[in-house]
């Protein structure tokens, strides 16, 4: 997380930063739902990343200070640089980078949210100059209730009963622990006599079908872990730095603990 950019500079800088790296973070499970309308691929893949490469350059529009725009710039709307653009003092020209900064201020423009977020210096200030800005392909995403987009300022609390973590919840922590059900000796299988030539038989083909056996259960356990692990990286890349239970109730123990998981030298 970026918080440590914050410190000095008031709780509403330190919120605003939390919320953008959370932001992003949810983005890339939007970015895994819906590609073709969040997906940071290319400049061409999605919504976002064609909206992203329409303002290029472009005031109002977008440009991240990190890329260097082509002489001339700003440029006047409907003329916009050439996407991926050029390093400048940094580098954020690869889509991935820059599709996930510009989307982030269009939806805080969007809602409206007055916090200290930063800003292009080509983009527009207001959520009435975005709307006025934005294509009609991108605002019918943003207020489309299938993508579950935020429509409005948040709160920074959430407070839904029975869920740990959240404000007002009633969930307690068991008072006694919980008392095992008892536990029957095992029963041991009934034998049978066999005889000794047809145990013999039995036991090599038995060890025979249990060599194969084998052999095919290592090849599928190797395809079932490969699949886990994919899975589990995409859930990773959501979940990963978020702690348990989350506290992102913004009160000021909550912020602190935010700020101790997420900061870094």
């Amino acid at each position: 997380c970026q918080t440590w950019k914050g410190v000095g500079e008031g709780d509403a800088t330190m919120r605003s930063i939390i919320f953008e790296e959370v932001f992003h973070m949810i983005h890339d499970g939007w970015a895994h739902a819906w590609p073709d309308i969040f997906g940071v691929e290319s400049y061409t893949s999605s919504v976002i990343c064609r909206e992203t490469a329409r303002l290029q350059c472009v005031q109002p529009g977008w440009w991240h200070p990190e890329n260097s725009c082509p002489s001339g710039a700003p440029f006047q709307p409907g003329s916009p640089a050439s996407s991926p653009l050029s390093p400048g003092e940094g580098d954020c020209t690869d889509s991935g980078c820059d599709c996930m900064e510009f989307y982030r201020q269009a939806a805080t423009l969007y809602m409206g949210w007055d916090m200290p977020f930063w800003y292009s210096d080509y983009m527009p200030q207001t959520k009435s100059g975005f709307e006025s800005m934005a294509s009609t392909d991108l605002l019918n995403v943003m207020s489309n209730p299938t993508y579950n987009q935020p429509q409005s300022p948040l709160s920074g609390t959430y407070s839904i009963t029975g869920v740990q973590g959240a404000s007002g919840s009633t969930v307690s922590p068991p008072t006694s622990p919980p008392v095992s059900p008892p536990v029957s000796p095992p029963v041991a299988a009934p034998t049978r006599a066999k005889s000794k030539k047809k145990g013999k038989k039995r036991s090599k083909k038995r060890g025979s079908g249990s060599k194969s056996s084998g052999s095919k259960s290592k090849g599928s356990k190797s395809k079932r872990s490969k699949k886990h692990y994919y899975t589990s990286l995409n859930l990773n890349a959501a979940f990963s730095y978020l702690p348990s239970p989350v506290p992102y109730v913004f009160d000021e123990h909550s912020l602190n603990h935010v700020q101790s998981v997420h900061s870094r030298p």
